[in-house]
């Protein structure tokens, strides 16, 4: 009785083993593009970068004279510039999470080998 029991549990858990890295390296690789490159268009499109791009030249409050296109371009260039800068560490925060995603599993495994040389 025990022996039926436990089999399927075994199996089971076996099939866990074997199938975790090919889901990592295939379902598991995808939600994580899809999640990375997925928030790095969000940040684009929440943070209005096409709106300052396109109303870079126009001028703020209906100043239309010389001084107030003027200030009013460098504020704006000013400010696209700050957004720039917080989308590239925006880039490189979600990059650096994917390629963590991906070399994880073969860093567990060195780290497990090391540790086991070492005993």
């Amino acid at each position: 009785m025990k022996n039926k029991v436990l089999q399927p549990i075994f199996i089971d858990i076996m099939w866990g083993f074997i199938y975790f890295p090919i889901w990592w390296y295939s379902k598991g690789i995808l939600m994580a593009f899809k999640f990375s490159f997925g928030r790095i268009g969000d940040y684009w499109k929440t943070r209005g970068f096409s709106i300052s791009i396109r109303f870079l030249f126009k001028p703020m409050y209906l100043q239309n004279d010389f001084w107030g296109r003027v200030i009013s371009f460098f504020i704006r260039l000013i400010v696209l510039i700050f957004k720039l800068v917080l989308f590239i560490i925006v880039i490189v925060v979600f990059v650096s999470i994917f390629l963590l995603w991906t070399l994880l599993p073969i860093i567990a495994i060195y780290k497990i080998f090391i540790n086991i040389s070492n005993l």
